[in-house]
């Protein structure tokens, strides 16, 4: 089966759906291809952070206590580099958010805005016309779509 789309991204963590829901936003046709079932993306990590600032920057709705994705808002935290060494107090407020949950709030905020997903599927191949990407092959069960 063969469909159309301006943008595929492959795969759902959370700079690919805020890059879709974003060009969605523009008017282009997104399908977002994630190899996990829907209820499973982001499960390898439980929680991330994000300075507090950065949602009314991105225009993503500020999560608050009664939010499930919501764990706490911290206002200083310690960073260190690469080796462990050098410790660095960073002092203003960040989001501690559940990934999965915040996952699962960015795939409807995207999908009001005409993000497709296609769950459960597999990259297969970049395919070429002139020597160019002209698409790709995603896998969905039994099924392959060619996406141009």
């Amino acid at each position: 089966m063969a469909e159309r789309c301006d943008v595929l991204i492959i795969g759902a963590g959370t700079a690919g759906v805020y890059f879709g829901w974003q060009m969605a936003k523009k008017g282009y046709s997104v399908v977002i291809a994630e190899k996990h079932e829907r209820d499973k993306v982001g499960k390898r990590l439980d929680v991330f952070h994000i300075d507090s600032d950065k949602f009314e920057r991105f225009g993503v709705p500020v999560p608050n206590e009664e939010d499930e994705d919501f764990c706490c808002i911290l206002e200083q935290g310690t960073n260190y580099s690469p080796e462990g060494k050098y410790p660095k107090v960073i002092k203003y407020p960040f989001h501690v958010m559940r990934l999965p949950l915040f996952l699962q709030r960015m795939f409807k905020l995207a999908e009001t805005d005409g993000v497709r997903f296609a769950f459960k599927s597999e990259f297969v191949k970049l395919l070429y016309e002139d020597g160019k990407i002209s698409g790709a092959l995603i896998r969905q069960g039994d099924e392959t779509m060619e996406f141009h």
